[in-house]
């Protein structure tokens, strides 16, 4: 028999390790369909939160209405509407799945179970890229390694979990794809160096279609490139320069197309600026910036003189270009805000540092994170002394770095440091078992050559936890199904508001709910909104008006905020203590007095526990609030027993009981009502006569609803002297019924 060749040796590690690669896709796919149980454990199959459920608003609108988009949105922020908050990238590439799955005209139970085997595939698309990140810094098998490791990690998998229909399952592809073309435009030359850095440059700009916060990937890689290149001779310069131009050209004529008026781009005008003219700036000044920075190498040849020398022209032109549009450094440092997690954006939990909750960053990054920061420094000091030979590895642990610290600062960019994380978990392994083989006492022995990959495995698997779902926003997870149990059947049992997928229609009436809840009830519901946690400049005062009702201890202040938002329903989660928090920080509330002396008496806990009833809480003791009136309610057991509840309410005039009592009598109107779940309220309202005898009260309730809500009893006034009753019946709405006087 021949003896093998070494090209054939390395042929067939490499197809062991492409095998690895589809073992690694298969697993990362059964992991992230194990979820695929809990999108079928409500009636009607819903998506997880409210990011998923606009997302599938938006392509069962693109799919009604192709080639349509929706960007503007009545059904968001009512009456004024929202411009949609994503690029329509990821969207488009939904409803064209979704047109070959299940057609255009199929309904959103049918959306949801598409969708939720698509996005699996969506986050997998990460997999041979992070395959190529590892081949190219240790080698084929580290690489295959890495993707496995990838295909298990928490921070990487909980992003594409069936039942999450969100952009977060691409972003990973959107910082390493330019990635891997820019760094492979730094080592190559000729030709061949120009085409991988006009790749680079077109996917850093065509990212825009996909996520509107792009712009920290751009700065990630523009640093990065810096830090490669710091102190490069000029023969590097010279080899590297055509690609460099053709990857700043390609990126900023890529992003003006996102950001055009063409069809294959995204309107301007939008309050938000999430997807405007600010993305083709960014894209154009970091352009300019790395070519002065290159202009800065050839002159300074020394990192020290390097840096010296582009520090003081960049500092300077960012001075005069601030100065020539009159901008402040106060104003440039708002530009950071959304990065720093201010106003309604600090109470999403996602956007939380990742020191805020160490448990849950071991457990989607496993307790090795800990030691990765050191990891990294060792192996980019390292590539550093050969960055003039081979500047990839430079670039890709400085970028490593730069997308560390965005998660440090905000946890949801783990992401983007889930590749990094696979990669050196298993350079670690691989230096350990390096330096084992390495030892006298392993000497003369043959270390199996699986063992890099099983140690590798056992660290994520032994210090994994359970991928059970974590979700983004302070929306209580046990409440999850009750939300969009209430949802359905306000859907299915209320009259529309205005058709939910022609936005030019004007919606007529609103639904009030949770400030985090805003579009879940827009898609869920197919109801107008007031306001959601994505409010941003003329968008928040809905979500501040939410709050103050919610708050607020006058009536005539809440009734005037559903009157101005034409509030006809009421949707009441169980309110966290997050909510509270958020509610007294945005509103300015005294903490102290709010939660020991007006909660309490707040309009959330008296139409939350009970059901707008009167109240009496030690000395304080208030009437029942008139024209409103429970008409369903999700969950188990009772808003006292601490269960997620959630209430439907719905505004009314009701009917008008009068009597005539003694002058300045007072009385109490007592009815007994039972809820579509079987729980019995006593309703309770006190008044008084007035100086002539006559009461007279405004009653929401009347006889039993289709759904088993209403009355059971007759509704009794006792006074101090006499006993009065009165049947409600019927569609009596703004009726007066007098009350009779009982004689037993």
């Amino acid at each position: 028999m021949r003896p093998e060749t070494k090209s054939g040796a390395q042929s067939k590690t490499r197809c062991a390790c492409l095998g690895v690669l589809g073992i690694a896709l298969l697993v990362g796919y059964l992991v992230r369909m194990s979820t695929i149980d809990d999108v079928f454990a409500t009636p009607v199959p819903h998506a997880y939160s409210e990011d998923d459920h606009y997302h599938l608003r938006r392509v069962m609108f693109g799919l009604r209405n192709d080639p349509l988009m929706l960007e503007r949105d009545p059904f968001m922020s009512y009456p004024h509407g929202a411009w949609s908050w994503w690029p329509d990238g990821f969207d488009r590439l939904l409803i064209n799945a979704a047109r070959g799955l299940v057609g255009p005209s199929a309904t959103m139970p049918e959306l949801v179970g598409a969708l939720s085997l698509i996005t699996p595939l969506l986050s997998l698309l990460a997999l041979p890229l992070v395959f190529l990140l590892g081949a190219r810094l240790m080698g084929w098998k580290a690489g295959a390694a890495s993707a496995l490791v990838l295909a298990l990690l928490p921070a990487h998998a909980y992003a594409g979990m069936a039942g999450l229909i969100d952009h977060h399952c691409i972003e990973t592809v959107l910082s390493l794809a330019p990635l891997l073309f820019v760094g492979g435009a730094l080592d190559a030359a000729g030709p061949r160096a120009v085409l991988w850095g006009m790749a680079g440059g077109a996917v850093m700009g065509g990212s825009l279609y996909f996520w509107a916060g792009v712009p920290l990937i751009w700065v990630a890689l523009y640093g990065s490139m810096a830090l490669a290149t710091i102190g490069w001779p000029r023969a590097a310069w010279k080899r590297t320069a055509p690609a460099l131009l053709a990857m700043v050209l390609a990126h900023v004529a890529t992003a003006a197309l996102a950001v055009s008026t063409t069809p294959l781009g995204r309107a301007s005008e939008m309050s938000t600026i999430m997807v405007s003219r600010f993305h083709l700036v960014a894209a154009a000044c970091l352009g300019a910036m790395l070519l002065l920075w290159g202009a800065a190498g050839w002159w300074a040849r020394t990192p020290g003189r390097h840096l010296a020398v582009m520090g003081g022209a960049g500092a300077a032109l960012l001075a005069v270009g601030a100065a020539a549009r009159g901008v402040s450094p106060s104003r440039l440092a708002e530009t950071t805000a959304f990065l720093r997690s201010t106003g309604i954006v600090a109470w999403i939990s996602e956007t939380a540092p990742l020191w805020r909750s160490f448990q849950g960053a071991m457990g989607h990054l496993t307790p090795v994170f800990f030691v990765l920061p050191l990891v990294h420094a060792w192996h980019a000091g390292r590539a550093f002394r050969g960055r003039a030979e081979q500047a990839f590895p430079v670039m890709a642990h400085a970028a490593g770095a730069c997308f560390l610290a965005l998660t440090a600062l905000q946890f949801r960019h783990k992401t983007h440091w889930a590749p990094f994380v696979a990669v050196l978990i298993v350079g670690v392994v691989q230096e350990l078992y390096c330096r084992a083989r390495e030892h006298p006492a392993w000497r003369g022995t043959s270390l199996p050559k699986a063992v890099p990959l099983g140690l590798g495995l056992a660290v994520v698997i032994t210090m994994y936890m359970p991928l059970t779902m974590l979700r983004d926003v302070t929306l209580d997870v046990s409440g999850r199904e009750e939300l969009l149990e209430a949802c359905d059947w306000l859907r299915e049992n209320t009259p529309p508001a205005g058709e939910p997928y022609r936005p030019s229609e004007q919606p007529t009436y609103s639904v009030l709910g949770a400030w985090d809840t805003g579009k879940t009830i827009s898609s869920t519901c197919e109801r107008p909104s007031i306001g959601s946690a994505d409010a941003l400049g003329e968008q928040l005062a809905g979500v501040l008006d939410v709050m103050r009702f919610f708050t607020t201890t006058d009536e005539d202040v809440a009734r005037d905020i559903l009157d101005r938002y034409h509030v006809r329903y009421l949707i009441l989660p169980q309110q966290l203590q997050a909510h509270w928090e958020a509610s007294v920080a945005m509103l300015g509330l005294d903490r102290q007095e709010f939660f020991t002396e007006r909660g309490p008496a707040s309009m959330y806990q008296r139409l939350y526990r009970f059901d707008g009833a009167a109240m009496q809480s030690g000395a304080l003791r208030l009437p029942a609030i008139r024209d409103v009136r429970l008409i369903y309610e999700a969950g188990k057991g009772s808003p006292e027993q601490g269960a997620p509840i959630v209430k439907v309410l719905e505004r009314t005039r009701g009917v008008f009981l009068t009597a005539r009592l003694a002058p300045s009598e007072p009385a109490i109107l007592e009815a007994i009502v039972v809820t579509n779940k079987g729980r019995t309220v006593t309703y309770q309202d006190y008044s008084q006569a007035d100086e002539s005898g006559q009461v007279r009260w405004q009653f929401p309730y009347t006889e039993r609803t289709g759904n088993g809500t209403g009355l059971v009893s007759p509704v009794r006034v006792r006074t101090p002297s006499s006993l009065f009753h009165a049947r409600v019946e019927g569609p009596l709405v703004g009726q007066e019924i007098p009350l009779l006087k009982s004689h037993d």
